[in-house]
């Protein structure tokens, strides 16, 4: 059976191949886009503007298998609406509950347990920490006339807020930010076969341990932090301890990656559009729509992994059952235009 996401199925057998990305007439000023490329995808969007013009199904090899990826707009959106086919559990059996790699029904479960802790109330409670620690971060830089706005900034604001909304010890964030990025390799490792690194295993497994305290902790002490949500959850037996460790360890290591994407992205948004700052200072209102602008503009999320269940026919390209896909949100024609505007 083969499902299409333009409505023009063909017989699968009868289905070709199409080039690699090598094998394609990219223009001379752009190198082949490839599955890993420091390179091209530092600066991706000249190759997506391509893709989407000629290649909106690309096709490109890896060490493991051929990786498929999608560039048009619409056809990311009805893959994103097509679990069925689109399955985000490209690694079986689930080795990890991140709310990015599993499918419904479980998807939905967890994602409603996330969705009840993040309340305004409970978001509210954290904002004059926040306020706080960014005052604080920023005072230091300026102080010592500059310095690496995401080393010195952007990662200690991030790690804090999301520490805080776990209510881990602030005597902690500094190893809590080494297992977050060692968890990070291991579920590259495992869900796209990113290298990894010798001891990531062992980290995320000393990651879950010291979860697994810290809510032992927020329970006894009836804790209204988002991580004591969690525990509470986990305790009641609306989590098993398994899904609650992995929940705490999803919503840190994605929570604090994603805010220091989006706070580098920040400066550097402002460093090219100067104006758009200027705009800000004179109507401080307008932050709220430029952060939400700037995450369209320049998505912190770039691909979304999926493998199909089925043959599904995308843009004219026949992808094959069990074919591992790379969603692009990133690659819209919108992603360039000027935000706030």
């Amino acid at each position: 059976m083969m499902s299409s996401q333009t409505e023009t199925a063909l017989p699968a057998a009868a289905a070709e191949l199409p080039p690699y990305s090598h094998e394609l007439p990219w223009p001379a000023h752009l190198a082949p886009f490839k599955v890993v490329d420091d390179g091209s995808q530092g600066d991706p969007y000249e190759h997506y503007a391509w893709m989407r013009e000629n290649a909106p199904v690309l096709r490109a090899q890896s060490p493991v298998s051929d990786v498929w990826f999608i560039s048009r707009y619409a056809d990311v959106r009805k893959a994103m609406r097509a679990p069925k086919i689109f399955s985000s559990e490209v690694v079986k059996p689930v080795p990890l509950n991140f709310l990015t790699i599993i499918d419904a029904p479980d998807h939905a479960r967890l994602r409603q347990v996330v969705a009840k802790a993040f309340t305004p109330k409970a978001i509210n409670l954290f904002e004059d920490l926040v306020r706080a620690n960014a005052h604080r971060s920023l005072d230091r830089l300026i102080a010592n006339g500059g310095g690496d706005v995401v080393e010195e900034f952007a990662i200690p604001l991030s790690i804090s807020t999301i520490g805080a909304l776990l209510d881990v010890r602030a005597e902690d964030f500094e190893k809590m930010k080494f297992w977050s990025d060692e968890t990070f390799s291991y579920f590259g490792r495992l869900a796209r076969n990113a290298p990894g690194t010798a001891t990531d295993e062992q980290s995320t497994l000393e990651l879950f341990e010291y979860l697994k305290e810290n809510m032992e902790r927020l329970h006894l002490e009836g804790n209204e932090s988002i991580g004591g949500h969690i525990a509470r959850m986990w305790k009641e037996g609306t989590l098993t301890e398994k899904e609650a460790k992995e929940l705490c360890a999803f919503v840190f290591v994605a929570g604090h990656d994603t805010t220091t994407i989006l706070l580098a992205n920040t400066f550097l948004t402002y460093s090219e559009q100067p104006h758009l700052l200027d705009r800000i200072r004179r109507n401080p209102a307008d932050a709220v729509k430029f952060a939400e602008e700037l995450a369209r503009f320049r998505g912190t999320i770039q691909r979304a992994s999926r493998v199909t269940t089925e043959d599904v026919e995308v843009a004219g390209t026949v992808i094959p059952q069990g074919a591992i896909v790379r969603l692009l949100p990133g690659a819209q024609p919108g992603q360039r235009e000027v935000p706030g505007r």
